[in-house]
């Protein structure tokens, strides 16, 4: 009975081994997995960042000049209209009393 419950104890004993071995190298895969999936993120988010900069420079870049050409484009009308001064006030408040 004794070396029955030997040989027992030894097959229980290596099964849980091998079991335990297999776990662990699950478990070892699974963070290698998980180590390459973090290392891929990471590489994505860097990418997607310096798309997201370059779009906003470009984006700043052309208000930028927009506005220069506008500038440009006014200081070179400018001279050229002459000014109109508005109607005067009392002008204004008796036509609206006519009607």
């Amino acid at each position: 009975v004794d070396g029955g419950f030997a040989n027992l104890h030894a097959k229980v004993d290596g099964g849980f081994a091998n079991l335990h071995a297999k776990v662990d190298g699950g478990f070892a895969k699974l963070e290698g997995a998980m180590s390459q999936l973090r290392g891929d993120v990471a590489e994505q988010v860097a990418r997607e960042s310096r798309r997201t900069m370059i779009a906003l420079w470009a984006a700043v870049i052309t208000i930028w000049v927009t506005l220069l050409v506008g500038y440009v484009t006014l200081i070179d009308v400018l001279p050229e209209t002459p000014a109109q001064p508005p109607p005067p006030p009392a002008a204004t408040h008796e036509a609206a009393a006519v009607q």
